[in-house]
């Protein structure tokens, strides 16, 4: 139970981490989506949309669980870098962007990229796995104790 609870906020951690570079180290632009080329839904109901769209003017392909309107631009954080080495046929979908702008806190940035209902339900899980430790120690310490 210790490791799950120190495990589930390092992998928020990494996604915060992610985030926070590009905010702090990415290029700013904005996203136009082209049009949906299609959708898949996963075992446990996640649909993840395809996007054909372009960052400025160079054209992408995108996975995502977001909801885009086609002909519709978006402000972006991105990795210049990763965008001048892609290639959509070679590379598939480009992940190195966040949807959001460089004024907007990276806590802001960051929820809206994982979802509140995922959040909270970590911060559930966090709770849980803390209290089930803790009684696992008093248990054990009670054990020892008789």
């Amino acid at each position: 139970m210790v490791l799950l609870a120190i495990g589930m906020p390092c992998l928020a951690f990494h996604d915060y981490q992610e985030v926070a570079t590009l905010r702090q180290h990415g290029a700013e632009g904005f996203l136009s989506v082209r049009a949906q080329t299609g959708s898949t839904r996963s075992r446990r109901s996640a649909t993840t949309y395809h996007y054909d769209a372009s960052i400025e003017g160079m054209p992408v392909r995108l996975r995502t669980s977001d909801v885009l309107a086609p002909r519709h631009t978006y402000p972006i954080l991105y990795s210049a870098e990763k965008l001048r080495s892609y290639s959509s046929q070679e590379s598939g979908a480009f992940y190195a962007y966040k949807i959001g702008r460089r004024g907007e806190s990276t806590a802001e940035i960051f929820v809206r990229d994982i979802g509140k209902g995922l959040l909270w339900g970590m911060v559930g899980l966090e709770i849980l796995w803390i209290v089930g430790a803790w009684l696992f120690w008093i248990s054990f310490k009670k054990g020892e104790e008789a």
